[in-house]
């Protein structure tokens, strides 16, 4: 047994350095990565700032409204077209980074995602999971909480927006996916050899620009430890199934929950959803995301050691 043991750690960590290798492909110096990461940020904020810019001032009927400081709503424009503008520098920040990987590092941006061919299976277990656990967790919130939560009834606008969202988000999720733990983590694993000290390494990195959503008005400490949670979560299922398809598809469903069927009045993505949250609780969601990521780990390392044996 404790030879079995010692396979499947040697397995995972195999399988965690693949990945990492994949950032040694094509031109990969130092200075490389360190000017595409420049190239990145600095096209996603210029570009991405214009035309959120644009958007919310042809929104606003031609005059640049005011934002508040502590909820993020923007005043005189339709949540929709704030939920566009908040989305469309995600098209940049995708853009950028192929573009610094196809042509800085002279490899294909497939290899940020894996050295085999895309698994759909993976996308849609890392989905359905993860789903199921922000249901689960949303449930639970309002069996603690019941007078925080209200339901509102699906009409014309919740059935118009729905479309967007679900052609917005998944493109949002998918560029910062490929960005923070496929371009970002590939780079950390020139110099990074430690898979835990690598992941956590991308979890602040992850946390960092999320600390401006407006949600973290609730409370600075629990905010962080979500945020860095969450980046910390999607990178460790990325080292553990050497692929990016599994924390696309659990992001996405975490963001398309949020939106679709439990949001926040607070919330960066102002979307009609099923049920609101009226009073935020961070310290419960805090919680609920630490017990919901460690259940997702847990599985998924039950399904690669599994997988593991059956080809082996």
């Amino acid at each position: 047994m404790r030879d079995s043991a010692e396979s499947s750690a040697s397995s995972a960590q195999e399988t965690a350095q693949n990945f990492l290798d994949l950032g040694r492909l094509g031109k990969s110096a130092w200075w490389r990565y360190l000017l595409g990461l420049l190239i990145v940020v600095a096209g996603y904020f210029v570009f991405g700032v214009f035309w959120f810019i644009v958007i919310i001032v042809i929104a606003a009927g031609g005059k640049m409204p005011n934002i508040e400081s502590n909820s993020g709503h923007i005043e005189g424009v339709d949540d929709m077209a704030n939920y566009v503008a908040v989305n469309v520098p995600s098209f940049f920040l995708l853009l950028f980074t192929f573009l610094v990987v196809c042509f800085l590092h002279r490899r294909s941006i497939f290899t940020l995602i894996s050295s085999a061919k895309f698994s759909w299976r993976r996308l849609a277990c890392g989905f359905g999971a993860w789903f199921c656990l922000a249901a689960l967790a949303g449930a639970v919130g309002w069996i603690i909480y019941p007078h925080s939560y209200k339901f509102e009834m699906p009409g014309v606008q919740y059935f118009s927006y729905a479309p967007l969202v679900l052609f917005l988000t998944p493109i949002q999720c998918l560029a910062e996916e490929l960005f923070f733990r496929g371009y970002l983590l590939q780079a950390m694993g020139n110099k990074v050899r430690n898979i835990w000290l690598a992941a956590a390494l991308n979890g602040f990195i992850f946390m960092l620009p999320h600390l401006y959503n407006p949600e973290v008005s609730y409370g600075l400490a629990p905010m962080v430890i979500c945020y860095f949670a969450m980046g910390l979560l999607m990178a460790l299922i990325t080292l553990r199934t050497g692929s990016l398809e599994m924390a696309i598809g659990a992001h996405a469903a975490n963001n398309l929950f949020d939106a679709l069927i439990l949001n926040d009045i607070k919330s960066v993505l102002t979307t009609k959803s099923l049920f609101v949250c009226t009073q935020g609780h961070p310290w419960y969601e805090a919680c609920a995301l630490i017990v919901g990521g460690v259940a997702l780990y847990v599985v998924v390392d039950k399904y690669m050691r599994k997988r593991a044996v059956q080809v082996s």
